[in-house]
């Protein structure tokens, strides 16, 4: 039976003490022979192969490129046909790419999952991983 009268510590030991509780997994550091493999390739170069790996994909994906496109027309007609006041569709725009770029970020890190904890244990850097992403959105590449 709940008692919503109860506090959050004595929930969550309750919880802590049930069958359904598992405790949290960490992710390990890469091996250290792997991060000794990897000291060899340059930062460049693991950027260069993560941009062409992000276009190969983008391209290989037409439907989900044509989907992303015309979301940001429709979008931009939707917000146009609410208001006249440039202020409020300024803020509808800026809501609207937030939510939106956020929901394909998501996708596209649940996607790219099992792919980063492999490239993980090889010893890419998650600081060259996001760099690559935040360096394809912002400089379209051209083949």
């Amino acid at each position: 039976m709940l008692d919503s009268k109860l506090p959050a510590p004595e929930w969550e030991s309750r919880f802590r003490g049930s069958k359904f509780y598992s405790p949290p997994k960490k992710l390990n550091p890469p091996p250290a022979e792997a991060r000794a493999k990897s000291k060899g390739v340059s930062a460049f170069t693991k950027l260069q192969v993560l941009l062409q790996r992000q276009a190969s994909i983008l391209g290989s994906d037409w439907l989900n490129v044509a989907f992303l496109l015309s979301q940001a027309f429709i979008i931009a007609a939707l917000v146009a046909w609410v208001s006249d006041d440039l202020g409020f569709r300024m803020f509808l725009g800026i809501i609207a790419a937030m939510w939106f770029g956020c929901s394909n970020g998501a996708q596209q890190i649940v996607a790219e999952l099992p792919i980063f904890k492999r490239e993980r244990i090889c010893g890419l850097g998650v600081n060259t991983y996001i760099f690559s992403k935040l360096a394809f959105q912002m400089f379209p590449l051209v083949d």
